[in-house]
C-alpha cells in the first residue's frame, strides 16, 4: 500500500511510488503480449526502468508515475505532461545505459526503440490506486 504520512521522508516516498508505478507498468505490458528482459538496468549515470521485447523488437521503458492530485485547476499535471519531463541529458543518459545493455547482452545487432509509459494514479481510501496509464511509442531517435 502507498500511503504518505507527514514522518515520510519525500524521496522514500517517491521511490515507493516510481517502484509501484513500474509494478502497473509491468503487469500492463505484460498483458500486451511484452517479454520482460531486465528490470531497472542500471550502470553508472543512469537507470533504465523496463527492458522488454516485443515482435522481435527491444523496449527500452521509461516509468513515470504522478499521483492524480499534482494537477492544476485546468486538468494538466502540475509539473508537465511525463514525456516533457524527458530533458536531453536525460535522453543521452537513457540511450547511452541502452547501448551499454545491447553491448553487453550481446544484442547489439536488434532493433531498438525508447517508449514511455506515464501513469497517474489516483489513490483510493481503501489503499488500492486506480491507474490511468498512457503508453507513448517510440518517443525519440537515438
Amino acid at each position: 500500500m502507498l500511503k504518505r504520512t507527514k514522518s515520510t521522508p519525500d524521496h522514500l516516498y517517491a521511490k515507493k511510488l516510481g517502484r509501484l508505478g513500474e509494478k502497473i507498468a509491468l503487469k500492463y505490458l505484460e498483458n500486451l503480449g511484452y517479454t520482460l528482459l531486465h528490470r531497472n538496468f542500471s550502470m553508472r549515470g543512469g537507470e533504465l526502468d523496463l527492458i522488454m521485447s516485443h515482435n522481435s523488437r527491444i523496449v527500452f521503458f521509461e516509468i513515470k508515475t504522478r499521483r492524480a492530485a499534482m494537477q492544476a485547476a485546468s486538468g494538466a499535471p502540475k509539473f508537465g505532461f511525463a514525456d516533457e519531463q524527458i530533458g536531453w541529458r536525460q535522453r543521452l543518459t537513457l540511450v547511452h545505459s541502452a547501448r551499454a545493455f545491447l553491448h553487453l547482452k550481446s544484442l547489439a545487432h536488434c532493433s531498438w526503440q525508447f517508449d514511455l509509459i506515464s501513469i497517474n494514479l489516483k489513490l483510493q481510501r481503501e489503499g488500492v490506486p486506480e491507474a490511468r496509464i498512457t503508453h507513448l511509442q517510440d518517443i525519440f531517435s537515438a
